[in-house]
């Protein structure tokens, strides 16, 4: 696909999916990596007997979360681009298709948003329990495990009708059962 065939809204949101999926990164890392750092160098009371630890601890993880929201605004104007692009090239889907393409890009999105925000909460609520992450697992998988068997679902009723539509039109020849004499 050329840079031609690009409409405007997708040029402009690419590079800021690039931005905000590095700065996720750096957050999730910063997280993961330097926060155990600085419980090395002590105690030092920063802000109302907050330690730099405590402030920080907070802190990435509602950064990360913004992030993880101004990527969702960025995903779902995409999903219509995508969807567009991709119905195109499938054979017997018609327009009625265009929103059940739709709702199943939406439950992949929404399952990269739960990965995300489980990974981006995880430290921060073991630091309070340590069951926290089981917990926080166990939601996840059941979400994910729900957002899969809907997007399944959809798909398998999109290729259903689509087959239909292309008996109906003579693409498909389909064999009976039965025998001729």
């Amino acid at each position: 696909m050329s840079d031609k065939e690009f409409p405007i809204d997708v040029k402009e949101k690419l590079p800021k999916l690039w931005k905000y999926s590095v700065l996720l990164v750096l957050m999730i890392l910063a997280n993961q990596f330097l926060l155990p750092l600085l419980g090395f160098f002590g105690e030092v009371e920063i802000i109302l007997g907050y330690t730099a630890y405590d402030v920080l601890s907070g802190l990435f993880p509602l950064l990360s979360l913004f992030i993880i929201f101004k990527l969702s605004s960025i995903f779902f104007p995409l999903i219509d681009f995508v969807n567009k692009e991709f119905l195109e090239f499938l054979p017997g889907f018609e327009k009625v298709e265009e929103r059940n393409m739709r709702r199943v890009l939406s439950d992949f999105v929404y399952i990269i948003i739960i990965i995300l925000i489980g990974v981006a909460l995880t430290p921060t609520l073991t630091k309070l329990t340590p069951y926290a992450k089981n917990v926080i697992d166990i939601l996840e998988m059941i979400l994910i495990l729900f957002l899969i068997y809907d997007a399944g679902k959809t798909v398998y009723k999109m290729i259903e009708r689509s087959t239909k539509n292309l008996n109906i039109n003579g693409r498909i020849k389909v064999k009976s059962g039965k025998k001729k004499k």
